[in-house]
């Protein structure tokens, strides 16, 4: 029997995010640069007779993101079932990434745990958008629909306060929304890039970007009064990330964080974790191993 891993599942924040346009595959063409954060899942997957899957945290419907890897990297190898328990710490439909970040473990997982010599970013793209950014375990672009990753190198560690208000959003309902808001101008993923490679928290700040706010605050006009009250505070810039309903605002240090978390839970009764951007690693690493 093999011996179990124990994946952390890092979220997301997308520091920048255009929409470039319609695809004919029906998807949008982006240009994102996005970094992982140190709030996310634990998955841990042993070896079993068949396939199960306890989730502690949430309640989540149909088939978890967890199961769509395995039914993925099953229909490409002869593996044996695996028993997965998640832990859920990154709120379901928050613009965080959560369940592409599980998927991306599991993947990682079931290619370790087994010696399959997966092509890891192949398998990924066919569960979703986010999941290769999860693969490749660092802050990076991406474009395409999202799938296309290009590895940035980190410019500095980021500290953040993460607030989410509670109710999910549904992307594609975000993005029907968008049609109102797109413009012939849009914003240059390569003017953001120069800022973020030179690391001044400041300029970054007032360089944050996303195309989907608008639509996101039609859907739920809270939100973006929720983000002016954010505005207000000390950050050095705050932003909703993805297709929301998280936002984030950016801080000079862990402790500064801190004292504005404990701020905006003053201000919002709302989910609230001061966070901090996490360094390329490799996905399925964790400090130590599950016990067997």
């Amino acid at each position: 029997m093999k011996k179990p891993l124990r994946i952390f599942c890092p979220s997301k924040i997308n520091l920048f995010l255009e929409v470039l346009g319609r695809r004919p595959d029906g998807y949008h063409e982006l240009a994102t640069v996005m970094t992982p954060v140190d709030l996310g899942d634990m998955l841990e997957v042993r070896e079993a007779r068949r396939f199960s899957l306890e989730v502690e945290g949430a309640v989540l419907p149909g088939f978890n993101t967890v199961e769509k890897a395995w039914r993925a990297v099953r229909r490409r190898r002869r593996i044996p079932g695996v028993r997965a328990r998640l832990v859920k710490r990154t709120p379901a439909g928050s613009g965080l990434g959560g369940g592409s970040s599980d998927a991306a473990a599991m993947i990682a997982a079931l290619d370790r745990l087994f010696d399959l010599g997966l092509d890891r970013a192949e398998v990924g793209a066919e569960i979703g958008s986010d999941v290769n950014f999860f693969l490749q375990g660092g802050p990076a672009l991406c474009t395409g629909r999202g799938e296309r990753v290009h590895p940035l190198r980190p410019a500095r560690s980021l500290h953040l306060v993460l607030a989410w208000p509670g109710f999910s959003l549904s992307t594609p309902a975000v993005y029907r929304a968008l049609r109102r808001h797109l413009t012939p101008r849009t914003e240059n993923v390569t003017d953001f890039l120069n800022i973020y490679d030179r690391g001044a928290l400041g300029h970054l700040g007032g360089a944050l970007f996303n195309r989907l706010e608008p639509a996101a605050f039609d859907l739920h006009p809270e939100l973006g009064t929720a983000l002016r009250r954010l505005s207000r505070l000390p950050f050095a810039g705050a932003r909703m990330t993805g297709s929301g309903s998280a936002l984030y605002g950016l801080c000079a240090s862990a402790n500064e964080a801190r004292q504005l978390a404990r701020r905006v839970r003053g201000l919002w009764d709302v989910f609230v974790v001061p966070s901090c951007s996490k360094l390329r690693e490799e996905p399925w690493r964790s400090p130590r191993s599950a016990s067997s």
